[in-house]
């Protein structure tokens, strides 16, 4: 059986910033984490992203990191959200010595300053606004008017959206290397980039790194309902009739934290809603030729989004983002599966797809009994 390698939780955490640091030098390579936000007006979030910050500044400091490009979304068309921006500087300020004493060269040098105001300074934290009206200009200078052939990229795409935010981030950024990790992760350590990052030095063949964890909602309860009643029941029923062999073994296939080599990175299709994870790896699946030796997960133990509102959604019954998290994982698995030739109707994979989800329900029943069993007997 064709499998992807997974890094267990232990080696995950004995991995020091040190050595990947001596590795990037070894080989030569700048390594950047992209960090895409959305300023949601909470201090729950706010507090999330401000640590998150804290945990990259190890890595920076350390020099296991070249630079940190955090991609902000917040704003109106062609209006940037500039105190928020400016919100974010003084957060990486505080975290990052290394990123302080650039600030401080920057006010002290006339020609420095000149170099910021053409991008010519290499800051260790990148602030970057998706509705800056030039960017649009910058980003069609470098990558062009299509994205690997498909259609052509106007500039309300580039103004939205989490795919749009890593497709401007490319451009913008040295990386030989990119990470990128969501902002609202509230158990995020700087193991979690460590994690997507060593297995590029540890096998040299690596083309793309995924995460693999077990999530929790805020009420410490079994989360993953996406995962578990949509995109893992589609992946098992398509390869189950011979398409992309092996790509089930993803231990958290819409996992949102992930990193891949700059040699990938413009010919992918990044969609700018809850597709992106599932069309990421149907699209390295093809690229690297299903040869899975070229993919790794790292498992990071436990995870949690700062974002997850479960009362709400039991007070109202119904959660609308997970409609469209399953509308769009849905859409994306169909397109790879008939792009690809499999020679079924939508009726017969959707019956397929129904058995598999009963199937996963009664795994995570047992898994919920047998939890509750271990509760009970060490309370």
């Amino acid at each position: 059986m064709k499998q992807i390698y997974t890094y267990p939780y232990e080696d995950v955490l004995s991995w020091e910033s040190e050595e990947l640091y001596a590795k990037r030098g070894e080989y030569k390579k700048l390594i950047t984490l992209i960090i895409p936000t959305l300023d949601e007006g909470t201090e729950k979030y706010r507090d999330t992203l401000r640590d998150t910050i804290y945990e990259t500044s190890k890595l920076v400091d350390a020099g296991a990191v070249s630079e940190v490009l955090i991609i902000d979304g917040s704003g109106t068309k062609n209006r940037p959200d500039r105190n928020f921006d400016r919100k974010v500087i003084e957060w990486a300020a505080e975290s990052s010595g290394d990123f302080r004493k650039q600030l401080n060269y920057i006010k002290n040098s006339r020609n420095e300053r000149a170099m910021t105001e053409r991008f010519g300074y290499p800051f260790r934290y990148k602030i970057l606004n998706q509705k800056h009206p030039e960017y649009y200009d910058k980003f069609m200078e470098y990558v062009g008017p299509k994205v690997h052939g498909f259609r052509e990229i106007r500039e309300n795409d580039i103004q939205k959206g989490k795919g749009s935010a890593i497709r401007l981030s490319i451009p913008a950024s040295n990386g030989d290397i990119l990470g990128c990790i969501d902002s609202d992760i509230k158990t995020c350590g700087s193991y979690y980039c460590l994690g997507l990052l060593m297995p590029f030095f540890r096998h040299k063949s690596t083309m793309v790194t995924k995460a693999s964890y077990i999530r929790r909602n805020m009420k410490n309860e079994m989360g993953g309902r996406i995962k578990r009643l949509v995109y893992d029941p589609l992946a098992s029923a398509i390869t189950k009739k011979g398409k992309f062999p092996g790509i089930e073994t993803l231990g958290y296939g819409t996992a949102g934290e992930f990193a891949f080599r700059r040699s990938l990175a413009n010919k992918l299709r990044l969609p700018n809603d809850f597709g992106l994870e599932t069309s990421f790896n149907t699209q390295v699946y093809h690229h690297v030729h299903g040869n899975l030796r070229r993919i790794k997960q790292v498992n990071l133990g436990i995870f949690e989004h700062s974002s997850t509102d479960v009362n709400e959604n039991r007070k109202t019954g119904s959660d609308p983002a997970m409609e469209r998290m399953a509308n769009n994982i849905s859409r994306e698995w169909t397109t790879a599966a008939l792009d690809t030739g499999l020679d079924v109707t939508e009726e017969e994979l959707y019956k397929s797809y129904l058995d598999e989800v009963d199937e996963s329900i009664d795994r995570a029943i047992k898994i919920l009994v047998y939890e509750a069993d271990v509760y009970f007997f060490s309370s």
